[in-house]
């Protein structure tokens, strides 16, 4: 949640967890589901070769194709709720570090 920038190992073995990781590799994870949902759409349309009928090549076809824009469709948008998420989590922090400054600094004037 710190806003300076960090190393990946010391981010990877921050104990207080006041960094976050996932924000770093969330673009190796959408890569990794495209390439997921590639494979089983290919799977799928492997299977349906396998049935040597043409109207099974051509519904398996178009429902691979239907599976895997679906799938890379959801992996997107968990993926974006999840950096949603994490954003959130820095910038409540942010704002209550702020806010804890403008306390003190307040508490200071009063007491003047």
């Amino acid at each position: 949640m710190e806003r300076s920038e960090k190393g990946f190992f010391s981010v990877l073995f921050d104990i207080s967890f006041k960094s976050f990781i996932t924000l770093r590799l969330v673009s190796v994870l959408y890569v990794f589901s495209i390439i997921f949902w590639f494979l089983v759409s290919l799977a799928l349309f492997g299977a349906s070769l396998l049935t040597r009928s043409p109207i099974h090549v051509v519904l398996y076809f178009f429902a691979s194709i239907f599976l895997f824009f679906g799938g890379v469709i959801f992996s997107r948008l968990s993926l974006e709720t999840l950096i949603v998420l994490f954003r959130i989590a820095e910038n409540t922090t942010e704002i209550a570090e702020t806010l804890k400054e403008l306390k003190s600094e307040r508490d200071r004037r009063l007491q003047k």
